[in-house]
């Protein structure tokens, strides 16, 4: 752009100045003085007259008293600061505004021309074509950097939703394999059973024992299937919640009461703390099965003659249930992803279970808008601590 104004008009002072609202931003000199630089520089911003008559008069051009075109840009007695006469004093004779976006966006000073004639009419129509231009690549370095930007936040949104693919593709195909094993095991069962039963010489009491394994299996099937069909509820967000006022202190009792036939057959002792008068609002059912999964999963992993603790309590804000055991414990490893699809703490005394309890457990506390939380010590046993938020309490 120097070089243009410099073989266009034949000038030798030329200094470009980029600003950022009132603040010079940037200074590219050509031949003016360094002390005009060292005084653009201490000030740092450009003089608020000089700025706000650019800023209301687009495409005003302003000269020096010396080539000064009386009354056909600017009227001497009408507008002539002191910071304009400081700049006058540095030998700038022009000012030239740039805009970007209709914003003033910096200034052109130019020196006189080197022929030494005034700037006439012609010249500054070349200027406001010069004016247009820098303001028109400052648009067009603007959309450029909007098509960069869009093209970027694009490219982004596209590696992760291709990302998002990849692990959706793997985690359908890990499904179908853990499911593909799930089923295997009691199926296995039920073939097996059946071809002993259909033995003509099989005695009456296997025979009953082989019953009794296949009703199991047929059971465990059963509770597959539910679970995978909640889940795949869930993932299609097709299950709403349904949701009234309840006495959660009765709810946790009653499921108590229904699981200690299960505690009795492995000589575990429940310790219950329950608070009473705790009116919830949530979907009863899902906080049934929530608690279900609990009490049963620490039953499952309780060896006999240890205890279970369980206890309700709340604050103003928040209701606390927690389910403690004295049961095997839980790797350190393993407690991140314990709430996975699948994810089973092998251990040999133990009986499998599908790997899906918690996982419907973690969303069912989720869409009540509490949290889940677990401590554990292997060999010590486990806590489960289930945050619930009260509503308009």
């Amino acid at each position: 752009m120097i070089d243009i104004i410099e073989s266009t008009i034949k000038i030798n002072k030329i200094l470009f100045i980029l600003l950022d609202g009132k603040q010079i931003v940037r200074i590219q000199n050509h031949n003016f003085s360094r002390r005009l630089i060292a005084s653009l520089r201490k000030q740092n911003d450009i003089p608020d007259d000089l700025y706000d008559y650019f800023t209301k008069y687009r495409h005003k051009a302003l000269f020096d008293g010396e080539y000064l075109i009386l009354g056909t840009i600017l009227d001497n007695n009408q507008y002539y600061s002191d910071s304009i006469r400081s700049f006058v004093k540095f030998g700038v004779s022009l000012f030239l505004p740039i805009y970007n976006k209709h914003k003033l966006a910096g200034f052109i000073f130019l020196g006189p021309k080197l022929s030494g004639e005034a700037y006439y009419p012609q010249d500054l129509r070349l200027f406001d074509e010069l004016i247009d231009n820098i303001s028109l690549s400052f648009e067009n370095i603007n959309l450029y950097q909007e098509i960069k930007k869009h093209t970027m936040s694009l490219e982004t949104k596209i590696q992760q939703r291709t990302k998002e693919l990849c692990e959706q593709n793997e985690n359908q195909t890990r499904l179908m394999a853990d499911i593909s094993h799930e089923l295997q095991t009691p199926l296995a069962i039920l073939k097996g059973n059946l071809s002993l039963i259909n033995q003509k010489k099989l005695k009456h009491k296997d025979k009953e024992k082989g019953f009794l394994r296949m009703d199991r299996s047929v059971d465990r099937l059963s509770n597959i299937i539910k679970d995978l069909i909640f889940l795949s509820k869930v993932d299609a967000g097709i299950i709403n919640l349904e949701k009234n006022y309840f006495d959660l202190g009765q709810l946790v009792r009653d499921v108590y009461n229904d699981t200690l036939i299960l505690a009795e057959d492995k000589n575990i002792n429940f310790k219950v703390k329950i608070q009473k008068g705790i009116n919830f609002y949530g979907d009863q059912e899902k906080i049934r099965s929530l608690l279900f999964n609990l009490i049963s999963n620490a039953l499952k992993y309780t060896t006999s003659d240890r205890h279970i603790y369980l206890s309700v309590e709340t604050n103003e804000q928040n209701i606390y249930i927690i389910v403690k055991d004295e049961g095997i414990g839980i790797l350190a490893n393993d407690i991140p992803n314990i709430f996975s699809r699948f994810y089973r703490i092998y251990n040999n005394n133990v009986e499998k279970g599908s790997g899906l309890g918690l996982a419907i457990s973690k969303w069912i506390v989720e869409a009540h808008q509490g949290k889940i939380e677990v401590e554990s010590k292997l060999g010590e046993g486990s806590i489960f601590k289930v945050i619930l938020p009260f509503k308009d309490r």
